[in-house]
């Protein structure tokens, strides 16, 4: 499936590299056949075919440095990080796919430090794009991207995959247009869980599990700042004050005003899931073709 989504999206790279992890196109709903720890000696990346000729430093996110290098014959991005994180998280990461989030392909441990290595996109992250308002559909399709990768990083089993940082650093731009999501690894770095998550997941008294919700919230938080951003051009510096006085001003339907809203409360037990949020923006998608109009150009939602 993660191949025939790259092939959809026009990843020939993504493609090929899919295919030396053994995946597969398909149309069906069978997981991707993906090679395990206990199948393959080839569970990090060898640091000798990373190829640095014709280098360059790119900015993709937040923690450590990026570099974009060769890998294969391959564009991809280097990552280096002050931590190491276990066999057992590297394969966890290798096997999420998700036309959405930046594809994880391997991690190379040098010292006390960790190489890691994920997909090259070369259109930039949302962050070089939001220096002024973005057009309605655009925002809502960027929205709707977001929101479907941060609902497939919530829903893993057994523990939901907490981003934590989401920000228009980490949200990158592939060639097809869409946004995919970045740095999702970094909480997992900063709590160890995954690497326990056999003992945790049966077990209560696990110190992390109670904050997984609240966490969770944060993502949604994060989610409607952004999205605010792009339909405002700005970011916000006050929640309460910029927030109500700005957004008010008939450009967009009520239930986009309201789904931000929710998103931003100041109550993390209030904020709707991501799955919430995925059913509200295909709804008013929907009904703004129906119309013959763009998304957000109605004070109203429609009936």
């Amino acid at each position: 499936m993660a191949t025939h989504y790259a092939k959809l999206y026009g990843h020939r790279d993504i493609c090929r590299i899919l295919e030396v992890y053994g995946g597969k196109d398909s149309n069906s709903d069978h997981p991707l056949t993906v090679r395990r720890e206990e199948d393959s000696i080839e569970v990090n990346i060898d640091i000798s075919e990373l190829n640095l000729q014709h280098s360059s430093m790119i900015e993709q996110g937040l923690f450590g440095e990026s570099e974009k290098v060769k890998w294969r014959g391959t564009w991809v991005v280097k990552t280096v990080i002050k931590r190491v994180f276990s066999a057992k998280v590297n394969t966890l990461l290798r096997e999420l796919r998700h036309p959405n989030i930046l594809q994880f392909l391997g991690s190379i441990v040098h010292g006390d430090e960790m190489i890691l290595i994920t997909e090259y996109l070369p259109k930039g992250n949302l962050q070089d794009i939001l220096r002024k308002r973005l057009d309605h559909p655009t925002a809502l399709r960027y929205a709707l991207d977001i929101a479907r990768g941060m609902n497939y990083l919530h829903r893993h089993k057994p523990l939901p995959i907490v981003h934590n940082n989401l920000h228009p650093k980490n949200l990158l731009l592939d060639e097809g247009g869409h946004l995919k999501i970045g740095e999702y690894w970094v909480q997992i770095l900063d709590n160890r869980i995954y690497a326990n998550q056999d003992s945790c997941q049966l077990n209560n008294g696990c110190n992390f599990i109670s904050h997984l919700s609240h966490d969770i919230s944060k993502d949604i938080y994060s989610f409607g700042l952004i999205f605010y951003q792009m339909l405002e051009g700005r970011q916000i510096t006050d929640r309460n004050s910029d927030l109500e006085k700005k957004l008010y001003t008939g450009r967009y339907p009520s239930r986009i005003l309201q789904l931000i809203e929710d998103c931003t409360s100041t109550v993390p037990s209030t904020r709707p899931s991501f799955a919430t949020v995925i059913e509200i923006l295909e709804e008013v998608s929907l009904l703004s073709r129906k119309a013959g109009c763009p998304p957000c150009n109605k004070s109203k939602s429609p009936k």
